[in-house]
């Protein structure tokens, strides 16, 4: 029994791109605090700069084997529930 979680690959990728988008945020303002000193204005430490536009995250995706497992096991819930005749409270 292994008390370490596992990480898929694309779980790994997600969080180094998270990390690195985190780094380029900080890089990115370091940046305009350096052409804010060349200009001659006094750099201020008001909110970070946000990018232009945000990525959604796509979330978490499910294999299409996964999606057929699950699909198939709310079909066998939906044909017990029918079997069994109680209504559900929806």
């Amino acid at each position: 029994m292994s008390l370490m979680p596992t990480y898929t690959h694309s779980d790994l990728l997600t969080h180094a791109l998270i990390g690195y988008e985190r780094r380029k945020t900080e890089v990115n303002d370091a940046i305009v605090q350096i052409r804010a000193m060349l200009d001659g204005a006094v750099p201020s430490k008001a909110a970070p700069s946000q990018p232009a536009h945000r990525v959604a995250s796509k979330g978490r995706t499910m294999s299409p084997a996964a999606r057929k497992r699950m699909a198939l096991l709310m079909k066998q819930r939906w044909a017990k529930a029918k079997r069994s005749g109680k209504k559900s409270l929806a």
